[in-house]
């Protein structure tokens, strides 16, 4: 979620869990992140979980993310 005052360009960024190696999982896909929006990410496809989660389309969902999301995972954003 974009907790800031300004809208994020997420080009160029990236994700990663506990490996901690940036670039792992691109997030520049996601364009622009406005203020107070938030990006959820999956293992499964982006839109099998739109579907099964009865999400809007404009809700910026990236899946195929395939580090092992779990309990005891890190949030690192690169």
């Amino acid at each position: 979620t974009n907790m800031g005052s300004a809208p994020v360009d997420l080009s160029g960024w990236s994700y990663d869990d506990d490996s901690r190696l940036p670039g792992t999982f691109d997030l520049s896909g996601l364009g622009t992140l406005a203020v107070g929006e938030s990006v959820l990410i999956t293992e499964g496809d982006a839109a099998d979980f739109r579907a099964a989660w009865g999400l809007a389309a404009g809700v910026k969902v990236l899946g195929g993310y395939t580090n092992n999301l779990g309990r005891n995972d890190e949030i690192n954003l690169y």
